[in-house]
């Protein structure tokens, strides 16, 4: 016997690529249509009066789904099961069962112990995101022309890199947009994943590296060594923004999180609670996660950083 819980998770919708390729894989394009209209007079009104509805509908599905997949890339968030059952016709994060938030940066972390390929570590997510999208254009081909589908389609990889450069180039403290930044933000990914550094930490950790001083934290002296050069790119890219040390720090804390949902933190509250029905350790981390950039916010236990070794490298399950 083991101690349960029943979770009531909120969405504005739960329907999922997948509701669509049911009907249209039963042969049943009569519902397709049917959950169509009603994803639309309930979630999209505004393409109701449009000349083809369900074209602008699945544009607009390819857009939000990139940009989400863009801003999972920007935070380190590995959805466990990327399958079409799991992703929403609004671009939500619903039904991400075996997640992580990356603790050291590595882009083919596995963090799904089923997921024996690697199919959805985060390097593949924003090609799986594509063929997700693929799966639904099948499914609405009762619906929408050939052409159109595959027009909205072709938005996919626009939207994804205009999301991803707006996500990262915030991350570095950059209001505006210049021809550098992609190769800065290659060569710290590059840099932050050889050096086996956690990731919110390393991102967080800029703010205090405005001015020359100490590199980032946690790293090794030959990680230090190696990523000095790109501070002292990234600072005088930076210089070329307006506001001072202190407003552009501001910026980067708010946009980078101190306190993310970490497994370790999570198997800690559970932990907690199965052993000793301690429900102050929840609460605490509770608390934690509603202010995710506060600075100030108390950390005892440590959950701003990485795990314990005796909690490192957790891979969990669907179930969990």
């Amino acid at each position: 016997m083991e101690p349960g819980a029943i979770l009531a998770r909120v969405a504005e919708s739960h329907v999922r690529f997948g509701h669509f390729e049911y009907f249209h894989h039963r042969d049943e394009p009569e519902n397709v249509k049917r959950l169509a209209d009603h994803v639309i007079e309930h979630h999209y009104p505004a393409f109701a009066d449009t000349d083809n509805p369900y074209a602008a509908m699945y544009s607009e599905v390819v857009r939000r789904t990139a940009r989400l997949i863009a801003r999972w890339y920007a935070v380190g968030f590995v959805h466990g099961v990327m399958n079409t059952d799991n992703m929403s016709i609004l671009g939500l994060t619903i039904d991400y069962g075996p997640y992580a938030f990356l603790d050291d940066y590595d882009r083919r972390r596995i963090t799904n112990h089923s997921d024996h390929g690697g199919r959805y570590v985060l390097a593949n997510q924003p090609a799986i995101g594509l063929w997700n999208l693929k799966a639904l254009a099948v499914a609405l081909t009762s619906l929408v022309d050939h052409d159109s589908l595959t027009a909205g389609l072709e938005e996919y990889s626009r939207a994804f890199n205009e999301a991803a450069d707006k996500e990262f180039g915030r991350k570095l403290g950059f209001r505006t947009s210049q021809p550098t930044d992609e190769k800065l933000v290659a060569d710290v990914l590059d840099l932050l994943e050889k050096a086996g550094a956690d990731h919110t930490v390393a991102w967080r950790g800029l703010s205090g590296q405005i001015e020359e001083g100490e590199t980032l934290p946690g790293l090794s002296d030959d990680a230090q060594a190696a990523i000095r050069p790109w501070l002292t790119r990234w600072r005088a890219r930076l210089s070329e923004e307006e506001g001072s040390t202190a407003d552009k720090a501001a910026r980067l804390n708010a946009v980078n999180p101190r306190f993310v949902l970490r497994n370790w933190v999570a198997e800690t509250a559970i932990r907690a609670v199965e052993d000793e029905f301690d429900l102050g350790t929840l609460d605490r981390i509770f608390g934690l996660l509603t202010s995710p950039y506060d600075a100030e916010m108390a950390d005892p236990e440590g959950f701003a950083g990485p795990p314990p070794e005796t909690m490192a490298d957790l891979c969990v399950s669907c179930s969990s």
